[in-house]
């Protein structure tokens, strides 16, 4: 049986939030050979891995790495980022926890302007009768909490070839030793067999037109058992 997350799904977005700070962090260290998710093969242009205890796969570029959360965040990294911003403490710490919904991490190795382009998948499992509107309501207004948002949430119905999504896109002002940046943050959400998933990509805004298609490749390659 899949974890499932106390707090049913509120907060859930603050949580995959959290792992855009790991992109601060992604830029050094980490083995090659991720322990989890489990590369099956390659379709399009893309490595595919599956996380077959949440029931999906995904494919990212081959030149991207595939990393764990821990390697992504360690610990001392982790404490920094929480003291610098507050609004994330609670998300952060729940990271170090194993039953943490991120199942998926993996970024561009070519970091541009100190930060390396990512993208995190998290699967949880929802309370009965919980359908994508309520699930997408419930992230979107997480988002629009946080004190280091840069202007309005943009949503818009998707569809994608596993079935219906929402897309969200807004950006968060995050620091990172002392330095405050402004990230660029796109989300798709969907819902399949009782379980919600959330794909994240973050990106300096300066850089998001070079890798829209790189995206777009990557949230059409999810596939839900």
């Amino acid at each position: 049986m899949r974890p499932e997350r106390p707090g049913g799904i509120r907060g859930l977005a603050l949580r995959a939030c959290a792992l855009t700070l790991a992109a601060f962090a992604a830029g050094c260290g980490g083995s090659e050979e991720p322990e989890q998710p489990r590369q099956v093969g390659a379709a399009g242009g893309l490595e595919v891995y599956e996380v077959s205890s949440q029931g999906f796969s995904i494919g990212v570029p081959p030149e991207w790495r595939v990393i764990s959360v821990d390697e992504a965040l360690p610990d001392e990294e982790r404490e920094e980022l929480a003291r610098e911003n507050p609004d994330f403490a609670p998300m952060l710490e729940a990271l170090a926890d194993e039953s943490q919904p991120i199942k998926v991490f993996a970024f561009d190795p070519d970091v541009r302007d100190g930060f390396a382009t990512n993208v995190n998948v998290i699967a949880i499992e929802l309370p009965d009768g919980v359908e994508l509107d309520e699930f997408v309501s419930a992230n979107k207004g997480d988002i629009e909490g946080f004190s280091g948002l840069s202007g309005d949430v943009e949503s818009s119905s998707v569809e994608l070839p596993g079935g219906p999504a929402e897309r969200l896109d807004y950006r968060l002002r995050l620091t990172s030793g002392g330095a405050e940046q402004e990230v660029a943050t796109r989300q798709y959400l969907t819902v399949g067999d009782g379980t919600g998933y959330v794909v994240t990509f973050s990106t300096l805004p300066r850089h998001s037109s070079r890798y829209d298609a790189v995206f777009e490749r990557i949230v059409r390659s999810l596939s839900l058992d």
